[in-house]
């Protein structure tokens, strides 16, 4: 599988997969999904997983095949492929985990500066000006708070990808 490191969002779909579905594969890392893209698009990869803006051009020149949308609902940048909760149902509970544009601090800020930065970005992520943003770069809008973060870190299926994060 071609991926973009440890704790990328193709790695951690990839650990997602072996977990879920007790698969086995190899992960090789290449620099940025671009280059991870042209890896199966040469046969030097079997397969990636590509965010939305980043496949929408290799898709519509029909240089890949997207296989699944890895969210819950379809997406104009593959408009034939089907949101992978719909082909295996096990898969609902896991999505949407996608690119993201996150706000981060220090584990130890002081809570109340951690709720002042929360109620900041939560304003802006919800202003139209930034959904048009993210929508025109094939970004589904979607605001996850702190407290989905907090429920899904714990999570076996994960937890591999952190741990190698963390060991490099």
């Amino acid at each position: 599988m071609a991926t973009t490191g440890a704790a990328a969002i193709p790695e951690i779909y990839g650990n997602l997969f072996k977990n879920v579905e007790q698969m086995e594969f190899n992960f090789v890392p290449f620099e940025g999904e671009n280059a991870a893209g042209v890896a199966v698009m040469g046969g030097n990869a079997d397969f990636t997983v590509l965010t939305s803006s980043n496949a929408r051009e290799l898709v519509r020149s029909g240089d890949l095949k997207a296989l699944a949308v890895l969210d819950k609902n379809k997406t104009d940048n593959a408009p034939d492929a089907t949101p992978l909760n719909e082909i295996y149902p096990q898969y609902e509970e896991y999505l949407p985990i996608a690119a993201f544009f996150g706000a981060f601090v220090k584990s130890d800020t002081p809570p109340e500066v951690v709720q002042v930065l929360t109620d900041a970005f939560q304003k802006a992520a919800n202003t139209e000006e930034y959904k048009a943003f993210l929508t025109e770069y094939g970004v589904v809008p979607t605001y996850l708070t702190r407290a989905w973060w907090i429920q899904i870190r714990p999570s076996s299926v994960l937890r591999e990808s952190v741990d190698i994060f963390k060991n490099q």
